[in-house]
């Protein structure tokens, strides 16, 4: 069983299910939630080393959740994606939640892969 070190918090289950093959092959396990309140239930349990969320949740936005990982778990990395990207999100996303990247739905499955990567 791989360790889990990447945790995806988005609303979309098709989102989370393409997450889950894009991961499938790496060295490292993937953890998806749809639920905010989950993800900090997972983060509490395994040796999460990357949180990735979307910005557009139906009970907390992406910056507020990412906010929250950060003062529990100031090590964790931070990484914020939208499919609605604009100036202010991603101002709120370095200054609030102090992310690592910021990256665009539809996104590049490469550069999604190198980013978290590095960040792993």
């Amino acid at each position: 069983m791989k360790e889990i070190h990447v945790l995806v918090l988005d609303d979309e289950e098709n989102i989370l299910n393409s997450l889950k093959r894009l991961f499938a092959g790496e060295p490292f396990g993937i953890a998806t939630t749809t639920d905010d309140k989950e993800a900090m239930a997972v983060l509490a349990k395994e040796k999460i080393k990357v949180v990735i969320s979307d910005e557009r949740m139906p009970n907390i936005s992406g910056v507020e959740f990412l906010k929250k990982v950060r003062e529990a778990y100031p090590d964790i990395i931070r990484i914020l994606f939208t499919g609605y990207a604009d100036i202010n999100a991603a101002e709120d996303a370095i200054n609030i939640s102090q992310v690592y990247r910021f990256i665009n739905k539809p996104w590049n499955s490469s550069e999604f892969k190198t980013a978290v990567h590095q960040a792993v």
